[in-house]
């Protein structure tokens, strides 16, 4: 009686390996070159977000300068009176523009720091910068001390964040309290516009101009001294 053969394991051709093979490939490296193609899609779409991004940060900072610069002007003009309203917070409550504390430190950053200086630093901390200078002895502005780099907290102005400046104004504060001296605002903003006035001036060559802040029974004025020559040169 012959014996029973054993079922033979099923076996694959060396073509059809190949084949397999072959497939196997052609599907990485389909898949390396979707994968390529995704990325420098996914690269270009990021580096445009991140193009856009830094242009509207610029017109942020823009946007609330214009706005500090029109609620200044509705404050100082009494414009809320043509629109009904008694008073400048009823106004700003009325008609739901910004809480008082916002506009009036946008109003305070368009009123002494220059265009310039703000869209570099941005509104927060130019207002920072403006209570920071309120309080030191020094003739500073906010431009002066960006654009000079000077030392905030030993950081430079430019670099220092609005925690650190607001940190270094209390400090002064408490200081000045502890000493029992009291920092004239009106007096070192007319100083501070006066320096720049000068500054201003002997930049187009009045080397002798004089710019000097005084108070006056109505407040702080700023008087400019110009040589004949010098301001006939100006005033051309």
């Amino acid at each position: 009686m012959p014996a029973k053969q054993k079922n033979a394991a099923p076996t694959v051709s060396t073509a059809a390996k190949s084949s397999k093979t072959a497939a196997l490939a052609t599907t990485l490296a389909q898949l390396t070159t979707d994968a390529k193609v995704a990325s420098a899609a996914s690269k270009k779409r990021a580096e445009a977000l991140l193009d856009l991004i830094a242009r509207r940060k610029a017109r942020i900072a823009e946007d609330f300068y214009e706005i500090g610069k029109a609620l200044k002007e509705l404050q100082d003009k009494k414009l809320y009176l043509a629109v009904g309203y008694t008073s400048f917070e009823g106004m700003l409550d009325g008609r739901g523009v910004l809480s008082v504390t916002q506009a009036r430190k946008l109003i305070q950053v368009v009123s002494k720091v220059p265009l310039a200086t703000a869209l570099k630093v941005g509104p927060e901390k130019a207002f920072a910068l403006v209570k920071f200078t309120e309080v030191t002895p020094e003739l500073d502005t906010p431009e002066l001390l960006v654009e000079g780099g000077q030392k905030i907290g030993g950081k430079s102005a430019a670099e220092a964040s609005v925690r650190d400046i607001a940190g270094a104004t209390k400090t002064l504060r408490k200081a000045a309290v502890k000493k029992g001296g009291k920092v004239d605002a009106a007096q070192k903003e007319a100083e501070g516009v006066a320096k720049r006035g000068l500054a201003w001036l002997k930049g187009r060559g009045a080397k002798k101009a004089r710019v000097e802040a005084r108070k006056t029974k109505d407040g702080y004025v700023v008087t400019v001294t110009l040589g004949v020559r010098e301001a006939a040169a100006l005033f051309e």
